[in-house]
């Protein structure tokens, strides 16, 4: 989404989810922000997919398998985390969503950095 066709959004929409890649462009961003439009970043909304690969590789490398009411259960449980995680900074800052989940990733790659001595 752009600055020049973030027009087409109805005035009723309160909530755009992204999909992948970052599809809106910081004009329109700040353009959603006046209009009080909660937009999700992609990083957030498509979580699942990766996440989801993420319990795969845990199950393949403890020779594992799980029931899919188990996995659908870690899935949730990490996804609300992920997003009480941002809404809470998001909110306490004062700030979007999509800033939110950038300050916490790039917090938790300093800190993976730091912890294997690279920085």
């Amino acid at each position: 989404m752009t600055e020049e066709n973030v027009c087409r959004i109805h005035g009723r929409v309160r909530i755009v989810a992204e999909g992948a890649n970052t599809p809106t462009t910081p004009d329109a961003d700040r353009l959603l922000e006046e209009r009080g439009v909660i937009v999700i970043p992609d990083v957030l909304a498509n979580a699942g997919g990766v996440t989801g690969s993420c319990l795969e590789q845990v199950q393949g490398s403890a020779n594992a398998y799980w029931r899919r009411d188990q996995t659908c259960h870690e899935l949730d449980e990490r996804l609300r985390a992920a997003l009480r995680t941002v809404h809470d900074m998001a909110d306490h800052g004062d700030m979007t969503l999509r800033d939110a989940a950038y300050l916490i990733a790039m917090d938790r790659v300093a800190k993976a950095c730091r912890a294997r001595g690279w920085v």
